[in-house]
């Protein structure tokens, strides 16, 4: 049976790998390239039938590979993907304990903050406003709030924040 070449960009060897373990069960050979500059070497020196290639890479992107195959003249499909479609191909759903707890991490304490952050900051006493009107009490008293919302928010937010950057990384359950 004939095989087909498929050329795999991406500078995250552990997407690559997901690719390439997909790709693998059909009837195709499977390069793998860990960023744009191997990609257009390999594309300048071998003949693939299709590339697969991430749209955000160190040193370029799927857009300058899309590019160079384009003024090489090539008659190949590139499919450009990006990071939420790793998420299907990796079998990660909301059942996936770290991925749910992240979420949960996120929309239950960043973007609250977030929220009551944009409130104090423009509907709760604009501060450059009171400031302007001469509403030198009202001015101080949105400071203090705000300063003081600073001052609670800020340790979870330091916990918070290495927790879902840890549980990004790491996957440990």
């Amino acid at each position: 049976m004939a095989r087909g070449r498929v050329l795999i960009v991406d500078d995250d060897e552990s997407e690559a790998k997901i690719f390439r373990f997909y790709l693998e069960a059909l009837p195709v050979e499977v390069k793998v390239a860990g960023g744009t500059a191997q990609a257009t070497e390999l594309l300048g020196s071998e003949r693939f039938h299709a590339v697969l290639c991430d749209l955000v890479m160190d040193g370029g992107g799927g857009l300058d590979v899309l590019r160079f195959v384009q003024s090489q003249g090539l008659q190949i499909p590139v499919i450009i993907i990006t990071g939420p479609l790793m998420y299907v191909l990796g079998g990660w759903t909301t059942a996936t304990n770290w991925l749910l707890l992240k979420i949960i991490l996120v929309c239950l304490v960043a973007i609250p903050i977030e929220i009551v952050d944009y409130h104090l900051s423009h509907f709760g006493g604009n501060k450059r406003r009171l400031r302007e009107a001469g509403d030198m009490a009202g001015y101080e008293r949105s400071i203090q709030q705000h300063w003081m919302f600073f001052l609670v928010t800020s340790p979870p937010i330091m916990v918070f924040a290495v927790l879902i950057v840890f549980l990004a990384i790491t996957k440990p359950f």
